[in-house]
């Protein structure tokens, strides 16, 4: 398998202690397994035609969804601003979307919302036999 220059010479240890520390520092794991919770949350509630807001908690890997009628975008967006001023941008995210337009993205980039569950659990083997060899 080809590998970068830069990381010709990377042992397994070096390179379990670099996924280690962009881990630590970007929660990428925890915000993967957060928005496979967020996508799960769109396709499973049947929602009239509005909007949407989406508080995305990476460290919980937890979504809460708010609904709003299509007539109360006012409140959505107040509460969108409540809810993005109240949160530590490094662990939530909050995203105020249209119903219709969650529907339309879902069926023009279907790709887009696969289950990552793969990705994750390969994510997780790796980090486990790091763990596992006391590499990190």
């Amino acid at each position: 398998m080809p590998v970068a220059y830069r990381f010709k010479d990377y042992t397994e240890k070096d390179y379990c202690i670099q996924y280690a520390q962009l881990n630590l520092q970007y929660k990428f794991l925890e915000q993967l397994q957060a928005l496979v919770s967020a996508v799960k949350i769109t396709e499973e509630h049947t929602l009239k035609e509005g909007y949407a807001v989406l508080l995305i908690q990476f460290a919980e890997k937890r979504v809460q969804l708010r609904h709003f009628l299509s007539k109360e975008l006012d409140d959505a967006t107040k509460y969108y601003s409540e809810v993005e001023k109240s949160i530590d941008n490094a662990n939530s995210a909050v995203v105020l979307v249209a119903v219709s337009d969650m529907k339309e993205l879902q069926e023009a980039y279907p790709s887009y919302f696969l289950n990552a569950s793969e990705f994750i659990q390969s994510l997780q083997d790796f980090n486990d036999t790091c763990k596992a060899k006391h590499y990190i």
